[in-house]
């Protein structure tokens, strides 16, 4: 393709860096409209025919970046029918058109729909400013292309609000003329560009950005900003290669106070967001340089982000498994470790503010709810949320109940699959009310932690253990006399008990709920059909009017009786509150058990 006068005089217009960074040129293909398609399309959208969008068109079509796709390019009219040209136009209140699309850039694989208006300035779907031309736009692309998206070796500062003049003085930086224009101001430096308003995110408008690879240029931009702007300085700093270390919350720093924070030079974080909230200093010793980023929420240290030269430290002091060791077994821990366990700094609140909760309410804040809310604050896992704050964000939610006298409960927890809701009492005891079935909160474990540790067993199936029965009888303590499996200690409280084992577990409840409306319910889970036969028969010497329900890797049969009497009957139930016609009856010699169900057998 020959590059036309237009075209040749617009790449003689650019810095040589521009050229060399982008290697301007033909592309390789026709990619954009024609003049006299451009014509007919704006007539055929009802958009102007602006004579600056064919000066545009003469200048750039079928000219962009040949270097990595997508890194760094500006691509204007391309074909009618591509979504960058169907964009919606920018319109004042009175709809008179104020911008047409024209485009897109696209930098670090982020694309950028663009628009221009009726002097040749480029602009965002917003409105907001992008560059007052084509050729700026193109010197700012070749200023970023190395350095967006940010990479693990190299650094990016953000300050508020804009300081670019004073950190180009102290960094020694030039303006960069070509790439700036009245809503952007860029300087550079030997291995650094700063700039006043990010031209690629109009949200970031008043910002200040520093992208650099030395920790020490940051550091001294940091020291600078504090002395410009004092208080209301704020900075975020993202890049360098990230390794996170969880530790135990009880090990956080305590926050700095505000004379330490001042002492140190310390400026604020830009998110104000919890979890993300802090402050930011640099340290010197010697030689040694070092950036800390302190996270805090609620008057405790979350995280405390260490940035060396050749990389970042994150120490984590809100990891939820650490959170929760000094509670769970290991065994538990484990298995948490394997779910998408998460914890939300926003849903949670100081120990003041939640006294203040309390207070509000005509409540004293017991120490078992002080210490749940401190651990368990914020946690969500398996469609369960945990949390006071996080439930009565605009009030304290309590719970009335008769116990034999009325007592108030404290909404700590809320399960999405069952529509019910968790309380504490004042002493720590966990209660849960079976919305679904109209029941009021009932006691389901002496403390959170019990709970938690039995939460996903509770005679839950798995591809080891896919046999279960139930029966709505406390028969636990025999099974497990008979089958000689240990009780699972921080599992077991007054409310329920857990007996485990490998291939072989019993959940017992004193009032399930959700599954026995209320009454008792005890479960086996298992690997062995014969363990599931003998399991029949303890429930039934313990208790003979026992009924019961299975689950078996595949249905059972019903089919005409066999020949020879069962070996074993058992009732059956439907659920808590109907039992069933139909009974199961086993068949077969010891060790070699089959099911069947049918009617009740005559005569039995």
């Amino acid at each position: 393709m020959i590059v036309q006068p237009k075209q040749h005089e617009l790449l003689e217009s650019l810095s040589a860096r521009a050229l060399a960074t982008l290697d301007l040129g033909p592309r390789d293909v026709p990619a954009s409209m024609s003049a006299d398609e451009l014509r007919r399309h704006l007539a055929g959208a009802r958009l102007p025919a602006w004579d600056v969008l064919f000066e545009l068109h003469a200048q750039l079509a079928s000219i962009g970046s040949r270097r990595a796709p997508g890194q760094a390019d500006l691509w204007l009219f391309p074909g009618a029918d591509h979504p960058a040209m169907r964009a919606p136009s920018l319109r004042a209140r009175s709809g008179a058109i104020l911008a047409v699309p024209v485009g897109l850039a696209s930098l670090g694989g982020r694309t950028f729909p663009l628009l221009a208006d009726e002097r040749g300035a480029l602009v965002h779907a917003s409105g907001a400013p992008a560059a007052a031309s084509a050729r700026g736009l193109i010197e700012v692309l070749a200023l970023l292309a190395d350095r967006e998206p940010v990479e693990a070796h190299r650094l990016r500062a953000a300050f508020r609000p804009r300081l670019g003049a004073q950190l180009a003085e102290a960094l020694a930086a030039l303006p960069a003329v070509e790439a700036s224009d009245a809503s952007h101001t860029f300087w550079v430096y030997p291995g650094g560009v700063i700039a006043d308003g990010h031209p690629f995110r109009d949200d970031l408008a008043g910002e200040t950005f520093v992208w650099r690879s030395s920790l020490a240029d940051v550091a001294h931009c940091i020291e600078t900003a504090r002395g410009a702007a004092s208080e209301e300085a704020g900075v975020d700093v993202a890049g360098l290669e990230m390794l996170e270390d969880a530790r135990p919350p009880e090990e956080a720093p305590r926050p700095l106070s505000p004379e330490e924070r001042r002492a140190r030079g310390a400026i604020r974080t830009l998110s104000e967001e919890p979890g993300q909230a802090g402050y930011v200093y640099a340290k010197r010793s010697g030689r040694d340089l070092e950036i800390e980023v302190s996270r805090e929420h609620a008057g405790r240290v979350l995280k405390v982000e260490q940035l060396y030269h050749d990389g970042r430290m994150v120490l984590d002091y809100a990891n939820p498994l650490e959170a929760l060791r000094p509670y769970l077994s290991d065994r538990t821990l484990a298995y948490y470790a394997t779910i998408d366990l998460r914890w939300n700094a926003g849903d949670t609140c100081s120990p003041g503010e939640l006294a203040a909760l309390f207070h509000a309410a005509g409540m004293e804040l017991s120490e078992p709810i002080a210490a749940f809310e401190k651990t368990c604050g914020g946690l969500t896992f398996a469609g369960l949320s945990w949390g006071i704050y996080s439930h009565v964000k605009r009030g304290l939610a309590l719970r009335e109940i008769e116990r034999p006298m009325a007592e108030r409960l404290v909404h700590v927890g809320h399960a999405t699959d069952t529509d019910s809701n968790y309380y504490l009492d004042q002493e720590g005891t966990l209660y849960v009310d079976a919305r679904e079935i109209g029941l009021p909160p009932s006691p389901v474990a002496a403390s959170w932690s019990s709970y938690f540790e039995r939460v996903f067993t509770a005679g839950r199936l798995s591809p080891s253990r896919p046999f279960s029965l139930e029966t709505f009888e406390r028969v636990g303590g025999a099974l497990a006399d008979a089958f000689h499996v240990p009780v699972l200690g921080p599992g077991t409280d007054r409310y329920a008990s857990v007996w485990l084992r490998e291939e072989f577990e019993i959940y017992e409840q004193e009032s399930d709920l959700f599954y026995a409306a209320g009454r008792p319910r005890t479960v086996v889970v298992t690997a062995q059909l014969t363990d599931l036969v003998q399991a029949l028969r303890v429930v039934l010497d313990a208790a003979p009017g026992a009924t019961f329900s299975l689950r078996t890797p595949r249905p059972i049969e019903d089919r005409p009786l066999p020949s020879e009497p069962p070996a074993l009957c058992a009732p059956l139930h439907d659920d808590a509150r109907r039992r069933s016609r139909r009974e199961l009856r086993v068949y077969g010699r010891p060790g070699a058990p089959s099911l069947w169900i049918g009617d009740p057998v005559r005569g039995k």
